[in-house]
């Protein structure tokens, strides 16, 4: 059963740090997506990029039109509608591919065995295959908000994968230094 989309939730703020207590507040826990709209009289950047990286789906700045506020909620009605296809349950990503509902994984048609991290890991970076992903997207993504800082987790885990995968000379699971990791395909892995 595919999760459906609920109404958008507008919050008002006036100084606040209501997006922490909206994410909680809007978890119906039953698979259902909820786009968060706030408006605040607040237009300074810090706090929209805040806002934005809380989980707010758009931050509108009073004052607003109805009209501008119609457009917005449409759009996050939009985008929410189409987080709702049927989800994928393998990525194909050159010599990858990883099996999300089994955790399983294969590199140039040999299985490898990865921990749940591991996996977690190298699922992200084939979501956003060919983009450099940054440490605290991933960090924050596969351990959580309170890990952003730990960026050895990943050098450690990046090298654990490198090693099964035998790509000891960083072709496939690439870093670029002081900014995160990414997943390249070559041309001669396309269609493996």
């Amino acid at each position: 059963m595919r999760p459906s989309t609920r109404p958008p939730w507008l919050f008002s703020t006036s100084g606040s740090r209501i997006w922490t207590v909206c994410r909680s507040s809007i978890n119906y826990g039953d698979g259902t997506q909820t786009p968060l709209i706030i408006l605040s009289a607040d237009g300074s950047e810090d706090r929209k990029v805040e806002a934005l990286n809380g989980g707010a789906d758009d931050y509108v700045t009073k004052p607003f039109g109805m009209r501008e506020l119609d457009a917005r909620l449409r759009v996050a009605l939009r985008h929410h509608a189409t987080d709702q296809a049927e989800p994928i349950t393998q990525l194909d990503v050159g010599p990858l591919t990883l099996a999300l509902l089994q955790y399983e994984a294969s590199y140039r048609g040999e299985r490898i065995d990865l921990t749940p991290k591991e996996f977690d890991f190298l699922a992200y970076l084939a979501r956003h295959v060919g983009k450099v992903c940054t440490r605290r997207m991933i960090l924050e993504s596969i351990w959580g908000p309170g890990y952003i800082n730990e960026h050895h987790y990943l050098k450690v885990h990046a090298y654990l994968i490198r090693t099964k995968l035998h790509d000891e000379q960083v072709e496939f699971l690439q870093n670029d230094p002081s900014v995160g990791y990414r997943l390249a395909v070559h041309e001669a892995d396309i269609g493996r």
